[in-house]
């Protein structure tokens, strides 16, 4: 009978130990987070973005087309918005590094380095891929040397491509990523 309650001393003297342990684990991660969440600050950013199906709808050119006047109409509003507070400067999203690519093609060199200006600025974002892509059919090699051009403005105009995208698959496990 004594090894029967000393088992049951011992289970009830462990259970109340894990439990205060527990709780004070508890308390300990809510006081933590708490206290980041509430001295650490963030910043959400809302971009405007322009999900292009490259040749779904039209051909190469109408799409170039497009893309620089979407970009000339961007710089514009950019520009509008400049004398308001930061919070309230627009900002635009190219769906790939391909739209720089046209505009550089189809603007004088004073026009490009504006658009250029506005991405070091970052009120016009460019990812490194050059399109929207869907990531499982396009091997490996495919993906990287795609990012050249990206790579090639990244160097040329010390740019920094902080973002690639998957907008067709964002769940995609080990896609565009871990490529990064």
């Amino acid at each position: 009978m004594k090894h029967l309650y000393r088992l049951q001393k011992n289970y009830i003297v462990s259970n109340y130990s894990f439990r205060i342990s527990v709780n004070i684990a508890i308390f300990v991660l809510f006081f933590l987070l708490s206290s980041n969440v509430l001295q650490a600050q963030s910043r959400l950013y809302l971009s405007n973005d322009n999900h292009t199906d490259y040749m779904w709808s039209a051909d190469e050119i109408t799409y170039d087309s497009a893309f620089v006047q979407m970009i000339d109409a961007w710089i514009a509003n950019n520009n509008a918005t400049n004398a308001n507070p930061p919070d309230y400067q627009t900002k635009f999203n190219c769906d790939g590094s391909y739209w720089a690519w046209a505009y550089e093609k189809s603007r004088t060199p004073a026009q490009f380095q504006t658009f250029i200006n506005q991405v070091k600025a970052e009120r016009i974002i460019v990812p490194m891929n050059p399109l929207v892509i869907t990531y499982g059919c396009v091997p490996t090699e495919a993906t990287l040397r795609g990012m050249y051009y990206a790579g090639e403005l990244q160097r040329k105009y010390n740019l920094q491509f902080a973002i690639g995208h998957s907008i067709e698959n964002i769940l995609m496990t080990l896609g565009l990523l871990y490529l990064l």
